[in-house]
């Protein structure tokens, strides 16, 4: 079963129901498949039960949940919760006192922290890549920043920030956002293009001083 993350899961739902959504599979069209099993989310300090809808693929007939990009699969967190533990992790805060402050298990931050601070380089050059295909302001290369983890959640910031702004450009009259640099492999599952993975590589060298790499 797979995940679809929607930023509007009413219209998400509309658009389910419509037959418009595709497969990320094989892009054939998704029909509804009835709901997932609920779930309580905290997030804010509030907690909210949730009951995300299922689809089915009319071709390859995988199942898939459309999960709210607000929730954090298998967590029961929200995305508010755990972005403000990484951040007051990447300011130097230890995984006790985010949790004291946030009212969490201490197991569960340490856990959050662990797992970001391992995959923080392959989050730093992913937002890279968007935020350039984007044109997001990030903060100059010779500025300073605590971590590696600080780094990339700088640099995602700033990615997540031009998507939200590119997404509401039509509404607004605006240019059209630039397509994603996706292709579509002979399996059926994304990978980047020939061009940025060029573009990722030199990315990689400007931050590291070593050979271009890239994690694609």
């Amino acid at each position: 079963m797979g995940v679809l993350w929607v930023l509007d899961p009413a219209a998400a739902r509309r658009a389910l129901f419509a037959r418009l959504l595709r497969c990320p599979d094989c892009r054939a069209r998704l029909r509804p498949w009835g709901r997932a099993r609920s779930r309580k989310v905290r997030d804010d300090g509030t907690v909210a039960e949730l009951m995300p809808d299922r689809a089915r693929c009319t071709g390859c007939a995988a199942t898939h949940v459309l999960l709210p990009a607000t929730v954090v699969p298998r967590s029961g967190y929200g995305a508010g919760t755990v972005a403000s533990a990484l951040l007051a992790a990447a300011g130097g805060a230890g995984h006790r006192t985010i949790a004291v402050g946030l009212a969490l298990p201490a197991g569960t931050v340490r856990d959050w922290c662990r797992r970001a601070r391992h995959g923080a380089d392959a989050m730093f050059e992913r937002a890279a890549r968007t935020a350039q295909l984007l044109d997001a302001a990030v903060r100059p290369l010779d500025r300073w920043m605590p971590s590696v983890l600080a780094e990339a959640l700088n640099t995602a910031a700033a990615a997540a920030q031009a998507l939200g702004a590119a997404l509401q450009a039509p509404v607004r009259g605006q240019a059209h956002p630039p397509p994603a640099p996706w292709t579509t492999s002979a399996n059926s599952r994304p990978r980047i293009s020939t061009t940025w993975r060029t573009t990722c590589g030199s990315l990689s060298q400007d931050r590291h001083g070593q050979s271009p790499r890239c994690s694609c």
